[in-house]
Parts: C-alpha cells; sequence; structure tokens
C-alpha cells in the first residue's frame, strides 16, 4: 500500500489552492508563511511534480494541483462533516400522540418553544381522532382525555371547564348576554347535543331544540365554525385560548361547567426516555397554567 503524503502538508496546499496565497494561508492556518512554502515543496517532492505556479500572482494551479486541490477539497469536506456530527450530542426522540383538537390547536403552536429549550430533544407530533385508533404501542406520551394504556402511568393536567364562545361580532350584536339569550342561537356541537344539554341543565334551561343543532365532528371544528360569526359552540381554554388571545372568539366563562367526559391527562411509560419525558412533562404542565381562560 503506498504513503500518503503528510497530512499537514495536504492542509498547506488546500488551503493555499482556495486563497491562492501562501501569506493568507499561513494567516488561516495559524503559521508562517515559510511553513507553508516548505510543506509545498515537501508535497511536490513526495509527489514528483509541481503543483503551483510560483511566477504569477496570484498563484496558479498546475494541471496536477488542480486534480489534487479538487479532490482535497471534497475529502476534507467529508471529514468536517463527519466530525461535525460526531461531536454533535445524540438527540432523544418522543413520540407525541394527542386527540386531534389538542394536538391542532395547542400543542403543535407550542412546540417550538420546547425545542428551543431542549435542543437535545426531538418530537414526533401525531394526532389521533378516536382511541379506537389510537395505538399506544408507538408512543411515549398520550396526550387526550382517553383513559390510561396498559403500561403507561397518568398525570391529570387539572381541572378543565367547557363553556360558550362565539365572533365578537356576535358578542356585540346584544349589551348583555345571558343563558337563555344563548339558546336561543344557532347551537354548533361536536357531542350531538349531549354538551348543550349538559351545559342547560347547569344553567337550570331547558334543553334546546334539535333543530338548534349544527353537527360537527370534533370540538375544534365546533370552535371554527362558530369563528365565522355563526351561532354559539361550547370549548375550553385548550381549543380557544390563541383564538381569544387574538381576538378571534369570545369566550363566556362565567357559565362553565366541568368537562363531562374526563379531565385532560398525560399518558406516559414511566421507566422509558426518563429525562427526556420529565422535561416535556415540566412545559406541559407549564404551558397549561399559562393558557387557561378560568
Amino acid at each position: 500500500m503506498a504513503t500518503l503524503p503528510s497530512l499537514k502538508a495536504l492542509q498547506a496546499f488546500a488551503t493555499t489552492a482556495t486563497y491562492r496565497s501562501m501569506s493568507q494561508a499561513a494567516t488561516a492556518l495559524c503559521v508562517s508563511q515559510s511553513a507553508i512554502s516548505h510543506q509545498i515543496k515537501l508535497l511536490e517532492s513526495q509527489l514528483g511534480c509541481r503543483l503551483l505556479d510560483r511566477s504569477s500572482h496570484p498563484l496558479q494551479l498546475t494541471q496536477a494541483g488542480d486534480s489534487l486541490a479538487q479532490v482535497l477539497h471534497d475529502s476534507f469536506g467529508r471529514i468536517e462533516l463527519v466530525c461535525q456530527q460526531l461531536r454533535a450530542p445524540s438527540k432523544q426522540l418522543l413520540r407525541i400522540v394527542a386527540q386531534t383538537s389538542i394536538a391542532v390547536e395547542w400543542l403543535a403552536p407550542r412546540l417550538a418553544e420546547f425545542h428551543a429549550s431542549h435542543p437535545d430533544i426531538d418530537t414526533l407530533l401525531h394526532m389521533e381522532s378516536s382511541l379506537e385508533s389510537l395505538d399506544s404501542q408507538q408512543a411515549d406520551l398520550v396526550i387526550g382525555t382517553w383513559p390510561c394504556p396498559q403500561g403507561f402511568v397518568s398525570q391529570a393536567f387539572g381541572t378543565e371547564w367547557w363553556f360558550p364562545v362565539c365572533h365578537p361580532r356576535l358578542f356585540a350584536s346584544q349589551t348583555q348576554w345571558c343563558p337563555a339569550d344563548i339558546v336561543k342561537t344557532p347551537l354548533v356541537t361536536s357531542e350531538q347535543g349531549s354538551d348543550w344539554q349538559l351545559w342547560c341543565q347547569q344553567q337550570a334551561l331547558p334543553p334546546p331544540a334539535a333543530t338548534q343543532y349544527q353537527q360537527v365532528t370534533l370540538a375544534l371544528l365546533a370552535a371554527k365554525t362558530v369563528s365565522s360569526g355563526y351561532g354559539f359552540a361550547l370549548s375550553n381554554s385548550f381549543l380557544a385560548f390563541d383564538a381569544v388571545t387574538r381576538g378571534e372568539l369570545v369566550a363566556l366563562t362565567q357559565w362553565r361547567y366541568p368537562l363531562p367526559w374526563g379531565q385532560y391527562h398525560c399518558h406516559y411509560r414511566p421507566d422509558h426516555k426518563r429525562r427526556e419525558t420529565a422535561a416535556i412533562l415540566a412545559f406541559l404542565q407549564q404551558s397549561w397554567q399559562q393558557t387557561r381562560l378560568v
């Protein structure tokens, strides 16, 4: 196997070829110009050919020098890339599955903040609309109102409330609202009317007429429907906070009631990726506290 020239000589030549100047190459490598000249002469001696035309200014490469310079630039570039990858700390991936509404409206917009605080942790967010389609084996964390999957433990976010929301234009159409006024408007429901029936029970009102309902399949869609100015929907802080903050919805939180089909939890594997899981659990709990409307 042929002996390769010294790495120091190859580096001196490659840097000189880049700058077309021995003095600039010397500055870049923090050595003297004479050291650069010595290394290139040594390399030419080892290869048995001239690499530079020293009579021109700036320096010009010979045909042999040009061929070697192209190979060296490519090789040094590859070496630098591999070294960067080796020096970089390996990232831990957390696979998060969240119910559709909370994933779209609450969690996805906040993950950038988490990544800024924890650059060594990657996340993969997936949303599911139903418990039947949930594959907990493909997740490290499961967020929603679903029961705790086998092999997981749970951390509750805290009590969540449902309350009426509407477009600011509809809210401004009356100087004062009361629960009886709300049930006279079109009502958007994501629970086939049971959400509004429970709300009416809390307000001591008769249930709304079936003809008042506009049905959708998700609470997210209910909030989106009324954001155009059509009627009222029932929503919560997870789904409505950002829209209320942007002035797209008005939340009538004084007429709230507890989430009737379960509170939001974060289910996680207790002995799996402990440091990363602890970091995102703390972040999610803090974010929930900061986005509560009631």
